[in-house]
C-alpha cells in the first residue's frame, strides 16, 4: 500500500453545482443579470430596464412573476423592491398568467395581452362549436393578425400570430383556468 503524503496530494476541482459543469458556471458568472432570464420572460417584458429589475429580485420565470403580480400587495412589494410601477407590473403578470395556457409562447401572450385579453378566461369566452362561436374565433383571430402586424411595426420586433388552428387549441387548453392577475 502506498502512503500518501502532504507533497502529493491535489485539491479536488471546487464544483458548485452537480448538474452544471464547472466551465458552465464561469460562463454563467460573466453574463449579465438580463441574460439569465429566462427566454419567456424577456419576451413578456419588452422595457430592458424593467426586465433587468425584475430579475434582479428573482422574478426571471413566468410564474413567478403571475405569483408576485397577483395581488395589490404582492405588486407593492415588487414596485417598492424594483421601482417598477404597478400598472407595468399588472400588465407583466396578465402576461404571465397567459403562459399558464398548454402550448402559448411568450409572444403570443405579448400580443393577446395587448389587445385585450388579461387571462384564459378572456380567452375561453370564445370557446364552442357552434356557427357563432367559429365565426366569432375568426374576427377574433383576423383582429389577433392585425395587431401584431400593428405592434411589428411599432416596436421593431416580429410578432409572429399563432394560426387559426394554434388559436383554436389555445382557446380549448384556456377552458378551466380562470384570471389569476385581478388590476
Amino acid at each position: 500500500m502506498q502512503s500518501v503524503g502532504i507533497s502529493n496530494y491535489r485539491p479536488a476541482p471546487r464544483v458548485l453545482s452537480v448538474v452544471t459543469p464547472p466551465a458552465a458556471q464561469k460562463a454563467a458568472e460573466s453574463t449579465p443579470a438580463a441574460t439569465a432570464v429566462a427566454g419567456s420572460v424577456i419576451d413578456l417584458v419588452p422595457n430592458q430596464d424593467h426586465l433587468s429589475r425584475l430579475s434582479k429580485v428573482g422574478l426571471s420565470s413566468p410564474s413567478r412573476l403571475a405569483f408576485w403580480t397577483a395581488g395589490a400587495f404582492r405588486r407593492f412589494l415588487v414596485s417598492a423592491l424594483t421601482g417598477v410601477d404597478a400598472q407595468n407590473l399588472t400588465r407583466y403578470g396578465q402576461r404571465a398568467d397567459l403562459m399558464r395556457i398548454p402550448d402559448m409562447k411568450p409572444q403570443a401572450a405579448y400580443v393577446l395581452e395587448n389587445m385585450g385579453v388579461k387571462g384564459p378566461a378572456d380567452l375561453a369566452q370564445y370557446r364552442g362549436d357552434d356557427f357563432a362561436a367559429k365565426v366569432q374565433r375568426g374576427i377574433f383571430y383576423a383582429t389577433l393578425i392585425a395587431k401584431s402586424v400593428e405592434l411589428s411595426a411599432n416596436e421593431g420586433r416580429v410578432y409572429q400570430s399563432p394560426s387559426f388552428t394554434q388559436l383554436e387549441a389555445l382557446v380549448a387548453g384556456s377552458v378551466g383556468l380562470g384570471n389569476r392577475i385581478q388590476p
